[in-house]
């Protein structure tokens, strides 16, 4: 990465494409220790609202349909849990969150619909304050995705509150202004850490180019050269794989 053609948008992001899935492929594809885990715990707690379908909705379609949706995301999240890491670094990686947080979103829209006379404003507006702060906080993606998402299920939340269950204008109007602060603060944490984490990164590639490349040539230097073939090395021993090594011996080299 050039780091003088590196430039930071207001949105806390890198100017150019490649610098920014640079980024993401090295810095944010799920290095943390048990990141994973977070679709799990989203999944489960989707999940345990099933108790309160079960305790509010009628038998029948409408009880099948909230069941099918929850079990479909726990099992979407539990897929996620075992395989999100291979897909980091690609195109996929993104897109798999972008819809994890979108059908998230969506299926709550559709309990709200599903809930018909036992519709509970409150307690729904509570799963969206959950989302909200979950897609800023909790999943790595580009912010303008995130900002997107929370948009649209904000928006889809309320016309269906008023228009479908007839919730009154000064309930909805305050419950979206709590909405509207937990959206702004989250966008504002979640752009100031995309910064840092940027800032960061820039001064360890820099530390990284002076530790592995020589000053003169530009080249890897030996350090380089070990740390790669200590990393291929345990890669063939997992995944019984064969690699070649090739030396050129130049004369009087120095």
């Amino acid at each position: 990465m050039d780091l003088k053609e590196s430039r930071l948008k207001k949105l806390g992001e890198f100017a150019c494409k490649e610098h920014e899935k640079d980024f993401f492929h090295n810095c944010l594809a799920f290095k943390e220790p048990g990141f994973s885990q977070v679709f799990l715990l989203i999944g489960s707690f989707f999940s345990l609202f099933a108790v309160f379908d079960l305790l509010n909705l009628p038998l029948g379609a409408p009880l099948f349909i909230s069941l099918f949706l929850r079990a479909f995301f726990l099992c979407f999240s539990i897929y996620l849990f075992f395989n999100i890491k291979k897909t980091r670094g690609t195109p996929l990686f993104v897109n798999l969150i972008s819809l994890y947080l979108g059908a998230g979103s969506f299926f709550l829209l559709i309990f709200s619909i599903l809930y018909g006379e036992n519709f509970n404003f409150f307690l729904q507006a509570f799963s969206a304050f959950l989302i909200t702060f979950s897609t800023y906080h909790f999943l790595p993606n580009p912010l303008k995705r995130k900002v997107s998402i929370s948009l649209i299920f904000g928006l889809g939340f309320f016309l269906i509150s008023y228009y479908h269950h007839q919730t009154p204008l000064a309930q909805t109007l305050a419950v979206a202004f709590y909405l509207l602060i937990i959206s702004a603060f989250s966008f504002y944490t979640a752009r100031r850490i995309g910064f840092l984490q940027r800032k960061d990164y820039l001064q360890h590639t820099a530390m990284e180019k002076l530790a592995f490349t020589d000053p003169l040539t530009g080249i890897a230097n030996r350090r380089k050269f070990e740390e790669t073939l200590s990393r291929l090395f345990s890669e063939a021993q997992r995944y019984n794989s064969t690699y070649s090594l090739i030396i050129f011996d130049i004369d009087n080299f120095k």
